[in-house]
């Protein structure tokens, strides 16, 4: 309850304060307008492999042809689609 008349009284003595509502307080302070920088990606600290390269530019095309090219395999060897396909024989049959 405390805190709730303070903040009323700090209400009270800033309104006089503020001549307009649409001034920004920066102004009304004197201070300089902010300038904002345009974002500018991070440079890498090495260079991309080319597989972190066409990550980045998000290019799905690249990326295909690059596990393609490398004969990437992401089941190969994989007991989870036989173990799967057996769950659905064994469920079937029954």
């Amino acid at each position: 309850m405390v805190y709730h008349k303070v903040l009323m009284h700090l209400t009270v003595a800033a309104v006089p304060l503020q001549n307009t509502e649409q001034v920004p307080s920066y102004v009304m302070l004197g201070i300089p307008k902010p300038v904002e920088e345009p974002h500018v990606p991070p440079t890498p600290q090495r260079p991309l492999s080319p597989m972190g390269e066409a990550c980045s530019r998000m290019d799905l095309t690249a990326i295909h042809q690059i596990l393609f090219t490398t004969h990437y395999r992401d089941d190969e060897g994989s007991n989870e689609v036989k173990e799967i396909s057996a769950f659905c024989q064994s469920s079937f049959s029954v």
